[in-house]
Parts: C-alpha cells; structure tokens; sequence
C-alpha cells in the first residue's frame, strides 16, 4: 500500500466554530473512523480574546503557538503556563483550560488524537536539514511555518501550506521526505497506532 500525499494550500484549509462556539479554527487535515468522527485532526485556532477550550474526552492534545504575542493557559489543574511564539504543550483534552491571548490575537497549531487509537510525535525543525516520517507513522503532516520547505522530488511548499501523507498499512514505500533551507521553520508531526509504540 503506497503513500497518499498531497499539499494543501492555507486557502484550502476548512474554516469552522470551536465545539463551544466561542472561537474559530480552520482544519488542515482529519483521519476519520468508519463512523465519519475524527480519530486525529489538526488545525490551526486563532484566540483573540479569554476563552475556555472545548471538552474533548479521550483527546491528547499539542498547542504550538505560530503567529502573535504568545498565549497564558491556565488550567485548576496545572495551574499557569505562559507559552510565546513557537512553543508548545501538550496536555489532555479532559483538562478544563482557559486561554488568555497576550497583547492582541494568536494563532495556534492544534494538533488533537484519540488515545485510544494512537500515539503522535511532534518536533519544530528550525534549521537546514532533510527529515521524514517515522518509520511507523500511519500519517505524516509538515506544516511550513517560514522559509522555504520542498518535498524530496524538489517540489516547494510555500509558507502557511501543509504536506499531508497517510497510508492504510506498513509498507516498505520510501516514507514521505522534507528537505528545508536555512532560515525554514517547518512543524512535523508523525502518528502512529499504539501498537506500533515501544
């Protein structure tokens, strides 16, 4: 079974309200269940004002901050985390969290999966350098966040534009490659069924 890949253009990125209805989102890409409910999804949200996060029960989530002054989180739970451009945390979706955007809006990088199904490794390459997906990554996604960032055949996806690679079954296909150039900041994320977790 071959690799599906494709680039998204940020144009093409689907616009949609947050589950409470207090926010906007525009979704890159979603691996669905047979049911048609997403199983992993990522998404790009813009905070503009205090708000809460929505509920989602059985999520692991990753924030990246990617545009504006940063974000304070705060949760009863783990209390304050103040995060500035192009940090990250990862926490639950059960978390009760609100957001504080710091002087103006943000936007974010939202990267949400079921835990129950699978596990995901992220990582922010901020220098020249070649990577690729994991080698038991079921989906690949490389955000371009700056700079330039080409497909391995030399293929250039500009900022803002994602490469979105997904596959049904290990194979023994080339895994999907990004080469990046100095000055690039590219956010990658890999991820994988449980099973295939050590």
């Amino acid at each position: 079974m071959t690799w599906r890949i494709r680039l998204v253009a940020n144009s093409d990125f689907n616009r949609m309200t947050w589950k409470n209805g207090l926010g906007t989102s525009w979704e890159i890409a979603r691996g669905d269940r047979p049911s048609g409910v997403a199983s992993w999804r990522l998404s790009i949200a813009e905070i503009g004002a205090d708000a809460p996060f929505s509920i989602f029960p059985n999520i692991e989530r990753h924030l990246t901050v990617i545009e504006g002054n940063g974000i304070v989180l705060t949760s009863p739970l783990a209390g304050e985390t103040t995060l500035c451009r192009f940090q990250s945390l990862r926490f639950a979706g059960e978390d009760p969290i609100r957001a504080h955007a710091i002087s103006g809006p943000t936007r974010d990088l939202n990267l949400m999966v079921d835990r129950r199904d699978w596990e995901f490794t992220t990582s922010l390459e901020r220098a020249a350098g070649h990577f690729s997906a994991d080698v038991q990554a079921m989906a690949f996604i490389a955000v371009c966040l700056d700079g330039e960032a080409s497909l391995a055949d030399g293929e250039v996806f500009p900022v803002g534009s994602a490469l979105i690679a997904e596959r049904d079954d290990i194979c023994d296909e080339p895994l999907p490659a990004v080469d990046t150039r100095d000055g690039a900041i590219v956010f990658r994320a890999s991820i994988r069924p449980h099973a295939a977790v050590s």
